[in-house]
């Protein structure tokens, strides 16, 4: 059975990249899914069952630590990787924090 995984990130060339020319399918992976605003990522973690979100640290209107911080409490989610493309360091700084 394979781990299903949502990417998300505010610009579509970016998750479209990510999620076809990184092997997640050798690496026992399926992607469940692209989103380029976390509202909708948000609703379909509400409704679907993920094991990974890989989500983009700088978005607008709700950056990946917030959220990421949002979906500490959903019950069916295993694991939240953030990524972003640029060095932020108040970003690394809050993502080494206890819980984050």
């Amino acid at each position: 059975m394979a781990y299903r995984i949502i990417i998300i990130d505010d610009e579509k060339e970016i998750s479209g990249g990510f999620a076809m020319f990184f092997p997640w399918k050798m690496l026992g992976y399926t992607v469940a899914g692209q989103f380029e605003n976390p509202p909708a990522a948000l609703d379909f973690l509400w409704k679907n069952e993920v094991d990974v979100v890989c989500l983009d640290v700088k978005m607008p209107g709700m950056d990946g630590l917030a959220m990421a911080e949002e979906i500490r409490s959903m019950p069916l989610l295993e694991e939240a990787c953030a990524f972003h493309s640029l060095e932020v360091s108040v970003y690394g700084q809050r993502s080494g924090q206890p819980g984050a």
